[in-house]
C-alpha cells in the first residue's frame, strides 16, 4: 500500500480552539505519563510551528530536539525561516520529507504529533502506522497525539461497514455508533496498525484523552501513550485513563 502523504492542504488551521485543546491534552499527558526528561518531538508543525511554541512554553526541555516535517517546498522554506527565529526557544530541524519516513536514531522518548485534517481511519493510515510500529519508530515510552476530522464525508453506511467489526466487539447499540466512531476511530486505526505489525503482545497502547473541538471544521484531538505489555481491544477503547472534553461547551463529556 502506498504511503499517505499528510500535505499541508490536508492539515487543520491553528485556531484558538485547537490551541486550547493541545494545551489541555498536554497537561493531561504531563499529569499521567510525563517524566522530567528531554524528549524528541516529531511533528507536522506547518509554516508557523505554533505547536512547538506552545510546547516550549510548557517545558523547554520538550522542544530541545524537534523535527518538523513539511513536503511542500514553499511551506518548507517558510517553516525553515520560522525555525531560525525560534532558535532561542527550541532546537528545530525542518525536514522536507514525509513524516512517515522518519528514522529514529536515539533512545530518548518521543512525542509524535500527527496533525491531520482528514479522518484518521484504518483505510487511510493503518499501514503507515503499522510500519512505524514494525520498525520500532514508535516504541515503549512514546506519546502519540493525533488530530482527526470527526465529521461524516464518505457516507455513514460506508463508515459503519468499515468499522462493523469494532462496533460488534464493543457490543454497543446501533444508536451509539456515531458517538463511538467520533470518539474512537483513531484508536480503531492504531489497534489495527499494531495488529498488522504483529505487536499486540509486545506493546500496550493507552488512550488518555479525546478533545472535541471546532475551528473551521469538526475535529478531534486524541492522545495515546505506549507501555510494555499487551493491548486488549476492549480495555484500550475503554481505558481507565481516558477522559473526554467538549471544547465548545467547556465541559467534560460523560
Amino acid at each position: 500500500m502506498a504511503r499517505t502523504s499528510p500535505k499541508a492542504a490536508s492539515r487543520t488551521k491553528y485556531g484558538m480552539a485547537k490551541a486550547a485543546a493541545i494545551y489541555l491534552l498536554n497537561a493531561r499527558w504531563q499529569r499521567l505519563f510525563g517524566q522530567p526528561l528531554a524528549y524528541n518531538y516529531v511533528t507536522l508543525g506547518g509554516a508557523n510551528l505554533h505547536d512547538v511554541c506552545g510546547l516550549g512554553f510548557v517545558d523547554k526541555t520538550l522542544v530541545e530536539r524537534v523535527q518538523s516535517f513539511e513536503t511542500e517546498e514553499n511551506l518548507f522554506k517558510a517553516a525553515t525561516r520560522k525555525a531560525k527565529k525560534l532558535s532561542g526557544l527550541a532546537g528545530i530541524t525542518v525536514v522536507n520529507e514525509n513524516i512517515f519516513d522518519y528514522v529514529r536514531r536515539d533512545p530518548q522518548p518521543h512525542i509524535f504529533f500527527f496533525d491531520f485534517k482528514r479522518a484518521c481511519v484504518k483505510a487511510t493510515y493503518s499501514e503507515n502506522f503499522a510500519d512505524l510500529f514494525r520498525k520500532d519508530v514508535i516504541r515503549t515510552g512514546d506519546t502519540v497525539l493525533i488530530t482527526s476530522y470527526r465529521g461524516i464525508r464518505n457516507g455513514w453506511p460506508n463508515i459503519v461497514q468499515e468499522h462493523q467489526n469494532e462496533f460488534g466487539q464493543l457490543k454497543i447499540p446501533t444508536g451509539d455508533y456515531k458517538t463511538c466512531y467520533m470518539q474512537c476511530h483513531p484508536s480503531f486505526m492504531l489497534y489495527d496498525a499494531l495488529s498488522t505489525a504483529g505487536q499486540l503482545g509486545k506493546r500496550r497502547l493507552r488512550s488518555f484523552g479525546y478533545i472535541k473541538y471546532h475551528d473551521t471544521t469538526p475535529m478531534g484531538l486524541y492522545g495515546y501513550f505506549v507501555e510494555n505489555g499487551k493491548t486488549d481491544f476492549k480495555n484500550f477503547i475503554k481505558d481507565e485513563a481516558l477522559r473526554s472534553f467538549n471544547m465548545s461547551k467547556r465541559r467534560l463529556i460523560a
